[in-house]
């Protein structure tokens, strides 16, 4: 059954004409975006009492080993230098941007303010962390 946050983010992704799946059970929607030509996916769950949203950026597999380090401090100097830009990792080592709204302040402005933190960190992050890696695999 959905829940009232659920179908609130469900009205807000198509008041935004967004394009999305929505899963209902497990209370996830997959909306797909363009970032600079690229197709990115973002994630939303839409849980109690914290909606998270998750764009995977890349994966561990493709970070050399020898710049992991330099790649997560650049990571973490972003972070700090780019508000509303959140870059995290999951328990496999894989890159996510991630930003997430408390339920309870869940409202359209606080919405698309997370929202399009997302597409702004994919950018970022093509920018300034991807010519690292490139580089290293050259």
């Amino acid at each position: 059954m959905a829940t009232e946050i659920y179908e609130r983010v469900k009205r807000y992704l198509t008041l935004l004409k967004k394009n999305f799946k929505a899963i209902e059970e497990k209370s996830l929607f997959l909306v797909s975006e363009k970032v600079k030509g690229k197709e990115v996916i973002i994630q939303i769950r839409a849980g109690e009492p914290w909606i998270g949203l998750v764009v995977p950026i890349i994966s561990r597999a493709e970070i050399p080993d020898n710049i992991l380090c330099k790649v997560h401090e650049k990571l973490l100097q972003i972070n700090i230098n780019y508000a509303e830009v959140s870059f995290g990792i999951d328990k496999e080592g894989n890159v996510l941007a991630t930003e997430e709204i408390l339920s309870d302040a869940l409202t359209l402005d606080v919405f698309l303010e997370e929202y399009n933190a997302l597409p702004v960190a994919v950018e970022v992050f093509e920018e300034e962390v991807r010519p690292i890696i490139k580089e290293a695999q050259a």
